[in-house]
C-alpha cells in the first residue's frame, strides 16, 4: 500500500500553545504550533504522511471539542473500497470524528464517529509505554464510491469532557491506497523555493521539488498570474530568468500527462528597482553674466552640472 501525502494542512485551535499542539517523533518534540506555520505545518504534514506510527501530532491540555485539523490534497481523488482511512491514537482513549472535504474544501458525506471501542491495538509501543491503536475504514464509509474528495477533517469532539480533562488525541489520520489501482499525481513538496530578482536583469528563479508517487518521470511547469510569463512543461525542475510575476508550480507525469498536480502556494517574484543616476546640465551664464545672449565666436558659456 501507499500513503496519500497531503500538500496542505488547515487547522483551528481555540487555545494554540506550544504545550497544546506539538509533533512527536519517538522521544523528540519535532515542532509545536507556537513556532508558526513555516515550521509547524510541514512537520504536521510529514507526521501524517509517515508510516511510523510513533510519529504523530500530540494534543495536550486545553484542547476544545471544536478543534480540528484538515489535510488537503492538491489533486482530488475518488473514493473506492480499496482505499482506506486510518485513524491512530496513543492508548486508544480519545474519540474523534472524521469527515471528507469536497473539491471546494467544504465538508461532505458521512461523519465517522471513532469511539474507544473502534480502536485496534497494534502492539507498537510509544516512548510513553502506551500502545498505538488504530481504527480502519474504507473511504466509502465517508462518501459513496467514485465520489471525488480533496481532503479529510479530524475533529477532537471528545476534548473538554470530564473524562478527558480537556486533553486531545495523540495520533494521526491518513489514507492508504493500493498502487495497483491508483497512481496519485506527483507531490509538490514544501522544499519548493524561489530566488527573488536582482539588478540589473530583474530576473529571478523558481525550483520546484516534487516526489514521484509511482508514475515515473516528472515534468514541471509554471503558470503566471499575468498569463504573460507561463512556463511550458520541462523535465528540469528549475526555471531561470523569470521576470517579476506571481507563479504557481504545476507538475505531471511524462507518461500520463493528464495526471496533474497544481500547488496551492503561489510564489511572488517582486520587481526590484535598480539604483540609478541622472545628470542634469543647466545653463548658468555667459562670460560671468556680462552678456545675456550668445552671439559671438569665443564667448564662454558656463553650466552647472
Amino acid at each position: 500500500t501507499g500513503i496519500l501525502r497531503p500538500e496542505f494542512a488547515n487547522y483551528q485551535f481555540v487555545n494554540p500553545l506550544a504545550t497544546n499542539q506539538f509533533i512527536v517523533d519517538q522521544t523528540i518534540n519535532i515542532a509545536n504550533i507556537s513556532e508558526g506555520p513555516a515550521i509547524f505545518d510541514p512537520a504536521l504534514i510529514e507526521a501524517n504522511s509517515n508510516p511510523d506510527l510513533r510519529h504523530y501530532l500530540s494534543l495536550g491540555n486545553d484542547i476544545d471539542a471544536t478543534d480540528y485539523v484538515e489535510f488537503i490534497y492538491n489533486s482530488p481523488f475518488s473514493s473506492a473500497s480499496n482505499r482506506y482511512l486510518i485513524v491512530t491514537e496513543r492508548a486508544g482513549n480519545n474519540p474523534v470524528t472524521v469527515q471528507a472535504l469536497d473539491n471546494m474544501n467544504n465538508l461532505t458525506g458521512n461523519v465517522i464517529n471513532v469511539t474507544n471501542a473502534d480502536y485496534i491495538n497494534t502492539g507498537v509501543v510509544t516512548d510513553f509505554g502506551q500502545n498505538i491503536e488504530i481504527a480502519v475504514y474504507p473511504l466509502t464509509a465517508l462518501v459513496p464510491s467514485n465520489t471525488e474528495i480533496s481532503g479529510i477533517r479530524i475533529t477532537q469532539t471528545a476534548a473538554g469532557t470530564l473524562a478527558n480533562l480537556r486533553d486531545g488525541g495523540d495520533g494521526k489520520v491518513f489514507i492508504l491506497y493500493d498502487p495497483t489501482f491508483l497512481t496519485p499525481p506527483p507531490t509538490i513538496e514544501t522544499l519548493t523555493s524561489a530566488i527573488q530578482p536582482t539588478c540589473p536583469t530583474n530576473e529571478g528563479s523558481i525550483t520546484v521539488v516534487a516526489t514521484d508517487n509511482g508514475g515515473g518521470t516528472i515534468e514541471y511547469s509554471l503558470t503566471s498570474l499575468s498569463g504573460l510569463n507561463d512556463q511550458a512543461f520541462q523535465t528540469s525542475n528549475t526555471f531561470n530568468n523569470l521576470p517579476p510575476d506571481t507563479y504557481t508550480p504545476v507538475v505531471r507525469y511524462q507518461a500520463t500527462p493528464t495526471c496533474v498536480a497544481t500547488s496551492n502556494i503561489p510564489f511572488v517574484l517582486n520587481f526590484i528597482p535598480c539604483p540609478s543616476i541622472t545628470t542634469v546640465k543647466d545653463f548658468a551664464d555667459i562670460d560671468g553674466g556680462a552678456l545675456t545672449e550668445y552671439d559671438t565666436v569665443g564667448q564662454v558659456i558656463n553650466y552647472t552640472i
